[in-house]
């Protein structure tokens, strides 16, 4: 599933219900929890979209206590603007093209067309439970270029409404690191490097 995908409905029914429990939310504990699940950033990210686009009477004091990050703001229109006018580009495309053009867009690029085996066996279970394991990097390698072909050919002929998507969708992940970062940082070290 790609990330804000799923337009305006979410935030509606934050804002929706913010609106009709207002008096039974218990505010404090959606913070605590949202605190024990390291995902205080997407909280306030749900919640403060909810307040944007709806006027959801969310108290200031839980969105302050939800992420005091001075980014949040930056990511708060970055992620308003892929749901109101989503990229079309792919993100790990959007990241090759953000690069630096020589070594580090070629490290890129083969990350895009040689993933992580993990990824892999996510991405092709059937193959990778099998002798045909290398296989799925062919079944890859054909998935990437006929999903991407025009648009890579494109970009690489400055076509600006194209380069805006990617510099979009590059932002876009920018806040998805954002987001898993918070988790990542509140794991404990052993975790972290596993």
């Amino acid at each position: 599933m790609e990330y804000f995908s799923s337009g305006m409905r979410p935030f509606y029914d934050i804002a929706s219900s913010a609106s009709l429990f207002k008096n039974q939310i218990d505010w404090s504990r959606l913070v605590d929890q949202a605190h024990q699940w390291h995902a205080e950033r997407s909280a306030w990210l749900a919640l403060s979209l909810s307040v944007r686009f709806f006027q959801a009477p969310i108290p200031a004091t839980v969105l302050a206590s939800l992420d005091s990050n001075t980014k949040g703001p930056v990511f708060l229109d970055w992620a308003a603007t892929q749901i109101l006018e989503p990229a079309e580009l792919g993100g790990k495309l959007a990241a090759v093209w953000a690069s630096p053009a020589g070594l580090q867009r070629l490290c890129q690029a083969a990350r895009l067309i040689f993933p992580s085996p993990a990824e892999m066996r996510t991405a092709y279970p059937r193959l990778a439970r099998s002798l045909l394991w290398p296989l799925a990097y062919v079944s890859h390698l054909a998935r990437v270029i006929q999903r991407n072909w025009r648009s890579a050919w494109n970009l690489t002929r400055r076509q600006p409404a194209l380069q805006a998507d990617a510099i979009q969708r590059q932002r876009v992940n920018q806040l998805i690191a954002w987001q898993a970062n918070q988790a990542q940082l509140n794991q404990p070290v052993d975790k972290v490097s596993s």
